[in-house]
């Protein structure tokens, strides 16, 4: 089964149309503002927990293709619901984040129909699905301490900003009107 945290109802990465063609193929229950299910957000662990506890897959769709934009929610499933695997969509190299062979990345496959296909064929067993947790045999996530770290990984960038600078005269057109635009719309909205 299949679950998505999302409270954003209209982006410009059209996920929630991909969602829809996913949803041919598999069975998705969409928790918040944009679906029936509901976790409350104040309490953010007890949502971890439902997810952990009860779906295999979890879907981390941006909401814009950018590249570079990583946002906190396929994090979240490494640090609290390392049972389930994240399915994420966006506009960035995933490989540069997370663990390879720890996540399924949508363009990976030739639809969003495709993808559930697959994901509905790792029920009865598939051979790449089956060893998306050999990360873990390497790698851990250390669940008392990640938060903390991350803000070590950020003073150790803030005193070391010569090493992360970007400039861009004119940022309007490096996210939009660049014909290499970081900011893609989307083309995978066929079945």
């Amino acid at each position: 089964m299949t679950a998505w945290m999302v409270s954003n109802c209209g982006t410009p990465s059209k996920r929630e149309r991909y969602k829809q063609i996913l949803q041919k193929a598999i069975d998705i229950h969409v928790y918040g503002g944009c679906g029936t299910y509901r976790c409350a957000r104040s309490n953010e662990n007890s949502c971890m927990d439902i997810l952990q506890k009860h779906y295999k897959y979890y879907l981390a769709f941006e909401n814009s293709l950018c590249v570079d934009y990583v946002t906190e929610k396929a994090f979240k499933t490494y640090s609290f619901s390392p049972s389930t695997i994240p399915v994420m969509r966006g506009g960035t190299n995933y490989s540069l984040y997370f663990p390879p062979g720890s996540y399924l990345d949508a363009k990976d496959f030739k639809s969003a129909y495709e993808l559930g296909k697959a994901m509905n064929v790792n029920k009865m067993g598939n051979t790449k699905l089956e060893n998306i947790f050999s990360w873990t045999e390497t790698r851990s996530v250390d669940l008392n301490s990640e938060r903390h770290r991350s803000w070590c990984s950020l003073c150790e960038r803030i005193h070391r900003s010569d090493n992360y600078k970007r400039l861009y005269s004119n940022i309007k057109f490096w996210l939009n009107d660049n014909p290499r635009s970081a900011c893609k719309s989307p083309t995978d909205l066929t079945r």
